[in-house]
């Protein structure tokens, strides 16, 4: 089966516990042993992001699946060595780590990551990836916000709600009428219509961080996302 790999952790000195998004079997764990200093090609290919093709033991350890053979499905050529690359890899699996559920596979979701990490690794414009990656998994999870009738008059969308509102007072996440449209518009673009943007980098910031917001407050738990502040950083 093909697995996208999103996080790992150690497990002993020569093994892992790697959490793979898989086309068959939705998220899941996996134990991968033999990783050590001899067996560096192994490590390289349990980082974020590496396009794999798995098979599992018919043995399991508790909850983990046990690996039992792994080859790179597709060569990567810069996601390793370019820092930003490196960075949207980081952080969309760790985006996609938190938003999905053990075991529930999203052959669409799958194949848009498959296909879309492909796509960060040979182009040079990147810098709108992370937004474009966010608004299709908000659509993909089925949380989108309803865009703003025109005729009502409501001016504010609540990112908690998903709903637009008349008075933010009292409402803790809100964003006034534009930014909430375009949050709403972004979920609907091709990455032809974000290349096409016509808003300044300050403006995709805002973006990047409402949309980062949405669907933090949409997912189970509401902790921050460890990687923003690297992406932040990596495209200011």
């Amino acid at each position: 089966m093909r697995a996208i790999v999103l996080h790992s952790i150690p497990y002993t000195d020569s093994s892992k516990v790697v959490r793979m998004l898989t086309d068959s079997m939705g998220m899941c764990a996996f134990l991968v042993r033999g990783i050590s200093r001899k067996n560096p090609g192994l490590a390289a290919m349990m980082q974020p992001l590496s396009l794999l093709e798995v098979e599992e033991s018919t043995k399991r350890r508790g909850d983990l699946h046990l690996l039992k053979e792994s080859r790179r499905a597709v060569l990567m050529q810069q996601m390793a060595i370019d820092p930003s690359k490196m960075a949207v890899a980081m952080f969309t699996a760790e985006i996609l780590e938190r938003s999905m559920a053990e075991h529930q596979p999203n052959e669409p979701l799958f194949e848009f990551i498959w296909n879309v990490t492909q796509a960060i690794d040979v182009e040079t414009n990147i810098s709108f990836y992370p937004t474009f990656i966010i608004g299709r998994l908000i659509r993909f999870l089925g949380i989108h916000p309803p865009a703003r009738p025109p005729e009502q008059s409501e001016s504010y969308l609540d990112l908690l709600s998903g709903q637009w509102v008349r008075d933010p007072f009292g409402v803790q996440h809100a964003v006034e009428y534009d930014l909430g449209q375009l949050l709403c518009e972004a979920c609907e673009m091709t990455s032809e219509q974000f290349r096409s943007l016509s808003i300044s980098r300050e403006e995709h910031r805002k973006l990047l961080e409402a949309m980062v917001d949405y669907l933090r407050l949409h997912i189970s738990g509401q902790k921050e996302f460890k990687t923003l502040p690297v992406l932040r950083e990596i495209f200011a």
